[in-house]
């Protein structure tokens, strides 16, 4: 299956935010979103991911519009945006338990995943209560504990330590040799230069 975009637009109040963005993306492939800030990189995420429709273009689930096809599409998918998604009045166990409860995710394969992130203490922990930095890991967690094939994935090195980070991207080579796919958007050095990720760069329409 392939996702692809074709001449995607966004207008907001009237100004172009971007134009013109086509791209096709295949089986362990991934393709890295540039830009300044306000360029609409965090918008087109939330395009591909169908939580906002194009003004212009469409994107693709294979040979479907992916309004067509939007239950089949998102459960091919995991979503990181900026907000991390973490229910404050669940424990960090039971958060990746509801998150991933239709991947038939069990409880043991979750602790060992909190367990690689260092967050293996904070299983009986409230959402509340966690910092910041163990709720960007915990929601990553939830991503990295799907089985969808695509991960579209907004500045997911936020927050996160070293060593957090060389996991994540030991995390992003296996998808990718497992033929998923990714598109991430990020402005912090990361160690993914040598995958060969496409790069689109957005700027103003």
């Amino acid at each position: 299956m392939e996702l692809s975009a074709s001449n995607l637009g966004c207008t907001i109040d009237g100004l172009s935010l971007f134009a013109g963005v086509s791209f096709n993306l295949s089986p362990g492939q991934g393709i890295l979103l540039r830009g300044a800030n306000g360029s609409g990189k965090s918008t087109l995420l939330r395009m591909l991911c169908g939580l906002r429709w194009p003004d212009a273009g469409e994107v693709r689930w294979g040979q479907q519009v992916i309004r067509h096809v939007r239950a089949e599409f998102q459960a091919s998918l995991a979503y990181l945006g900026h907000k991390d998604g973490i229910k404050d009045d669940l424990t960090a166990l039971e958060n990746l338990l509801f998150g991933n409860f239709h991947q038939g995710v069990d409880s043991t394969s979750v602790m060992q995943a909190l367990n690689e992130m260092e967050l293996g203490a904070t299983a009986d922990t409230l959402g509340r209560q966690l910092s910041a930095g163990q709720r960007r890991r915990l929601a990553l967690i939830r991503v990295l504990l799907s089985k969808t094939r695509l991960w579209l994935l907004d500045e997911p090195f936020t927050a996160l330590d070293s060593v957090s980070c060389s996991r994540l991207e030991a995390h992003i080579r296996q998808h990718l040799q497992n033929g998923g796919m990714l598109v991430l958007t990020s402005h912090q050095q990361h160690g993914l230069d040598d995958l060969g990720l496409k790069e689109i760069h957005l700027s103003h329409g």
